[in-house]
């Protein structure tokens, strides 16, 4: 899939902007705060009906205005859909599909993004809830009952948790959602170890790619139920004999101490552990590969690539990298910004479209 154009009115800083896109590369540059990430916001927010960096859609709307409009073409399997959302002040949000009212739920389902920025890059540094978040996100958008049941969990444990603080006025309801708790939560960990194995084989021929065939990528599942994956097939019997072992000590801590939310995955290069013993280089060869199967993974899926966006990815990595990374996007539309428009050097002059960007102003050039 690719998106043909774009009109975008009063989001952020982005007045009055239009586009016709590239089916390929397409380069926005120009100098810090001029707009770029809003553009590539923009086009996320296009297909996903949600910011990648804001939970509130009200603070899209440009300042000193009161509404905002996003529309744009999109071609997947060779039909075309006008897709417009717009949202105002009061909290109101329409999407329309084909001058049809659609839903969020649907305009996520039929559409797919991948946010690529510098954070990403930080996958293996930072702590367990951005990994998480990267197995999470990938699920969901293949598998809509994950999604559900994750959403399942994420409530009962807060649940579970306003329980435990104050568990002398609720404690005869705190069995009922531990019996839900490590159904989803069994269900949850079953799925994401699958998940990871297709993310490892993936990621890895990635890596081995971007290495030049130095250096093996694994990941391992951390869990706090099962020690090793010969325990998979009993994970909801561990699960309740865990929480009923730990619950005296969940009621002093006031939360569940256990369960999918704590996990985490390990990353291996080479077989030493990266987050201790890899260079930031090849940490970020690393998340380059595992950011990259996803892409691959959701393409295996649904027979479609999705649109691909770079946020300020290439001025993190050397030239090399940044050569690789391109390359390894070719046959996808890619939306990408730069401080420079370096990254045209590295590709064939038909498969790009580069866009000045400054003030929140687009300018096209046609090399």
């Amino acid at each position: 899939m690719y998106i043909k154009n774009i009109f975008i009115r009063d989001f952020r800083n982005l007045l009055n902007v239009q586009a016709e896109f590239n089916e390929n590369y397409n380069i926005f540059y120009g100098k810090n705060a001029q707009g770029k990430t809003n553009i590539l916001e923009s086009i996320y927010y296009l297909l996903n009906a949600k910011s990648h960096r804001e939970n509130s859609f009200i603070n899209l709307i440009n300042y000193d205005k009161n509404s905002s409009v996003i529309k744009g073409k999109v071609l997947k399997d060779n039909i075309s859909s006008e897709i417009e959302i717009a949202i105002d002040r009061n909290g109101k949000k329409t999407i329309k599909i084909n001058n049809n009212n659609s839903s969020n739920s649907e305009l996520y389902e039929q559409n797919y993004a991948v946010m690529f920025s510098p954070d990403d890059l930080r996958l293996i540094k930072d702590g367990p809830e951005k990994r998480r978040k990267f197995l999470d996100t990938t699920l969901c958008k293949i598998d809509f009952n994950y999604k559900k049941v994750l959403s399942q969990y994420d409530k009962l444990l807060r649940h579970r948790n306003s329980i435990l603080k104050n568990y002398s006025n609720y404690n005869n309801t705190i069995e009922v959602f531990d019996q839900q708790l490590y159904k989803c939560g069994a269900f949850i960990i079953k799925k994401r170890l699958k998940h990871l194995y297709e993310i490892e084989k993936t990621a890895n021929k990635i890596h081995l790619t971007m290495s030049e065939e130095y250096e093996n990528l694994k990941i391992l599942y951390q869990s706090s139920i099962i020690d090793d994956l010969s325990q998979a097939d009993d994970i909801s019997e561990i699960y309740k004999l865990k929480l009923e072992k730990n619950f005296t000590e969940d009621i002093k801590k006031n939360f569940t101490s256990i369960g999918p939310h704590t996990d985490d995955i390990n990353i291996f290069i080479n077989n030493k552990y990266s987050k201790k013993f890899s260079s930031q280089g090849q940490q970020k060869t690393a998340c380059i590969a595992l950011k990259l199967s996803e892409i691959e993974i959701y393409k295996n899926y649904t027979d479609q690539y999705p649109v691909v966006l770079l946020d300020d990815v290439l001025s993190e990595l050397d030239s090399i990298r940044q050569e690789k990374l391109l390359k390894l996007l070719k046959g996808m539309q890619v939306m990408l910004t730069d401080t420079n428009d370096n990254a045209k050097n590295y590709l064939d002059k038909q498969f790009y479209k580069l866009f000045e960007v400054e003030k929140g102003l687009i300018k096209t050039y046609i090399q």
